[in-house]
């Protein structure tokens, strides 16, 4: 059976509609993805940040004292460093949600340990464990081999 014109019309405006609603939800899920994606890029590119400047400070510590740090408190005496948009130690609040640090770890097992099996400075979320753990690795190990080489009472 054929449709009469008045309800033609209602049938064309209802498809317009829903037509106009798909794109409407559409639009929004697609800009919640793309805001979505930005925002975990952005926190991935704060992480790999944070861990280069705690590892460029722990690097800076061990040259100056010849000792891993034994805390935060002790690490924050060094700096100012900077690294992308954080300095070191002005924005360690914000930098240290970000990242794990082992402060029980002696410069001995640093320079025995491989950039593969290294944690102790990593970010603190394992999902976003990057090649910045190795980054930081790479930045400590010459300095932490110094250190060691520096001091005869050290063991190895």
């Amino acid at each position: 059976m054929s449709q009469t014109p008045p309800e033609r019309d209602r049938s064309t405006r209802r498809n317009a509609i829903a037509g106009v609603a798909f794109l409407v939800v559409l639009l929004a899920f697609l800009t919640w993805t793309a805001v979505d994606t930005l925002n975990r890029a952005n926190e991935r590119d704060r992480v790999i940040s944070s861990v280069h400047l705690v590892a460029a400070a722990i690097a800076t510590f061990v040259h100056d004292t010849g000792h891993w740090p034994s805390s935060v408190e002790e690490l924050a005496k060094v700096g100012p460093i900077s690294i992308g948009p954080y300095t070191w130690p002005a924005d360690r609040a914000e930098v240290l949600p970000r990242v794990a640090v082992d402060y029980d770890v002696k410069l001995s097992d640093v320079v025995k340990t491989t950039k593969d099996r290294f944690r102790a400075v990593r970010p603190a979320d394992p999902k976003q464990e990057s090649v910045s753990t190795k980054n930081a690795f790479d930045r400590i190990l010459p300095v932490v081999r110094a250190a060691v080489d520096a001091d005869p009472m050290m063991p190895r």
